[in-house]
């Protein structure tokens, strides 16, 4: 290597620069974070030789290229440089015989020249730096590695849900369909009626096999909906008493690989829990931004963070997601009070999100209770599988007072063929290509308020059936249900009236009974959950006997307990904290 000379005219050599270079060298002998001994050795070198910009750079394996992972620049030089400045200095930092970086000196305009000693010097430290760097270049190839990893196994996750959901599960159901349709041709032969039933009911329970499956691969609603719209709706859910959440998002988000998606939903999901369980606030804001990283930040108002944090599963979960994707995330306290959390999550890939934009035709109302009943009720099917848009015509053909006067594979088509033929009734999919059934069943209803949308799906999970209730869908059955169940819901809701299947309401009334703790955490933060517990028995009429045999405690500790909720609550009796209680709903 030609080695470039550097002039000053200071020739005074100052001898404490040889000692310092000296110690750093004892200290690459000792242990310490690799990456640690590069920072060091730049800060060092760029205070000890008076130098500019001090860097190491690493040759990344995966295309021979160079990072610099370590640098240090010193103020005392400033920005200036000579007026013909040299090259950098380059010495090769080698493991085992391989070079796998390089240490960059940049002189300043007061830089020092590098005497023979100083130069011998500098070589030994790249040479000492070998093995640190080395760490450094394996720890990042694991962590790439890693990345690929997981993104190739959400990709793989995501391509096993869409097989299962665009060609076993359609297929099944359709099958089931066509096996009601069957059976009703062979009720005067019990034993092949028999048969068919069982073979029905077996085919109903390996979509339901499925269902969990593709539920364990992937959350629904991502696919349903859209990373987009999901956290907007879970911001909806979670908008409860007092807490207001609101979300703040570009209109369309970059198309983002499967695991980009998935940690971004579940991070911001546990971020949204801990706020609901200990902070106490009124306000969560939810912020998305795109530059060359996803960015995620969740702030409350609340309590904050404990002085002494000892994390959490929530907030574990967080970081393993942030730094299997090579990310990074913070938890701090801010100065007006409440938490923040943020996330940095690499894109991966930056190709615009295609979004089909479908003309909105205007369609003249049809009130659809004032049918004529004579008429046959015109259905649409809206579905992208073929095979079960024919399984649902073969069971509608078999009655006489409904007609299938349209079927649409896409959502965009959809609004065309219903502009066209103005069904009465139409059947939805939720996920297809392009627009998907929420946004369809929005635009539908946009010009032709009175059609009834009845949401036929595969799932019924909890962001999926809030969604399509506020998009104006008046039905919402899974695509195995009996075709009874299919039938009654069509003649129900081309009647006026809105139906949801049997799963479907339980999932709802599920949901809707566990807001109440949520509200009592909202509207009593400061108690803590046992004393909001003690509050609702309160409210229900049970004297401090009978809440000790329902806890399973000592008459004493509730006593104790009643008087710090008086106390808390800034109540002078027991008869007003109960009227506080059940005015907020604790009360069942």
């Amino acid at each position: 290597m030609t080695q470039q000379v550097l002039h000053n005219d200071d020739s005074t050599r100052l001898m404490d620069y040889r000692e310092t270079l000296e110690k750093l060298c004892q200290q690459l002998e000792n242990s310490m974070p690799p990456i640690l001994v590069l920072n060091t050795i730049c800060k060092t070198l760029a205070h000890g030789l008076q130098m500019q910009h001090v860097m190491i750079a690493l040759r990344r394996s995966e295309d021979g290229e160079f990072d610099v992972v370590a640098q240090h620049r010193n103020e005392a030089q400033g920005d200036t440089s000579p007026p013909n400045p040299p090259k950098p200095l380059r010495y090769p930092i080698v493991h085992r015989g391989d070079t796998i970086g390089h240490l960059l000196l940049v002189a300043g305009a007061s830089s020092m020249s590098l005497s023979p000693g100083d130069d011998h010097l500098v070589s030994e430290i790249a040479r000492r730096a070998g093995s640190a760097a080395h760490i450094i270049c394996i720890t990042r190839d694991l962590q790439h590695a890693r990345e690929k990893l997981v993104l190739a196994r959400e990709e793989e996750r995501r391509k096993l849900r869409h097989n299962l959901h665009d060609t076993v599960g359609p297929t099944l159901t359709t099958i089931m369909l066509k096996m009601g349709t069957l059976r009703d041709r062979v009720r005067e032969d019990e034993t092949t009626e028999a048969m068919v039933v069982e073979l029905r009911e077996q085919a109903r329970e390996v979509v339901t096999q499925i269902r969990r499956v593709i539920y364990d691969l992937r959350p629904p609603a991502l696919e349903e909906l859209g990373l987009l719209t999901t956290i907007q709706e879970q911001a909806q859910q979670f908008s409860v008493g007092n807490l207001q959440v609101t979300v703040q998002a570009p209109d369309f988000l970059p198309v983002l690989p499967a695991a980009v998606e998935v940690a971004t939903y579940r991070i911001i999901l546990e971020a949204l829990n801990n706020v609901v369980k200990h902070s106490h606030a009124t306000r969560c804001d939810i912020r998305l931004r795109v530059a060359e990283s996803l960015l995620i930040d969740v702030t409350d108002n609340g309590i904050g963070l404990p002085d002494r944090m000892q994390a959490g599963v929530g907030i574990n979960s967080i970081r393993e997601r942030v730094t299997e994707l090579g990310g990074n995330c913070s938890f701090q306290n801010l100065p007006s009070g409440g938490a923040h959390v943020s996330a940095r999550l690499p894109m991966f890939q930056t190709t615009e999100q295609m979004v089909t934009d479908a003309p909105i035709v205007r369609m003249e109302p049809q009130q659809i209770s004032n049918r004529d009943i004579r008429e046959p009720i015109k259905v649409m099917v809206v579905d992208d599988h073929r095979f079960f848009r024919d399984g649902v015509r073969n069971v509608l053909q078999t009655t006489d007072d409904i007609k299938v006067v349209a079927e649409a594979a896409t959502g965009s088509e959809a609004l065309d063929l219903a502009a066209v033929h103005q069904p009465n009734i139409v059947l939805m999919d939720l996920q297809m290509p392009g627009l998907n059934g929420i946004e369809t069943t929005q635009r539908l209803l946009r010009v032709s308020p009175f059609t009834g949308i009845v949401i036929l799906t595969m799932f019924e999970d909890t962001d999926s059936v809030l969604a399509a209730m506020r998009a104006g869908a008046r039905g919402y059955i899974l695509k195995d249900a009996d075709e009874s169940e299919l039938l009654r819901s069509i003649r129900a809701i081309a009647s006026g009236e809105a139906l949801f299947g049997p799963a479907v309401a339980k999932l709802l009334v599920k949901y809707i009974s566990s807001l109440e703790p949520s509200i009592a955490r909202s509207v009593f933060p400061e108690l803590t959950e046992r004393e909001r517990e003690i509050l609702a028995f309160m409210a229900q009429g049970l004297s401090n006997d009978d809440v000790a045999q329902r806890l399973g405690t000592s008459l004493k500790t509730v006593r104790n307990q009643v008087s710090s909720i008086l106390s808390k609550l800034q109540v002078v009796g027991r008869e007003e904290a109960i009227a506080r209680a059940r005015a907020a709903g604790l009360a069942r």
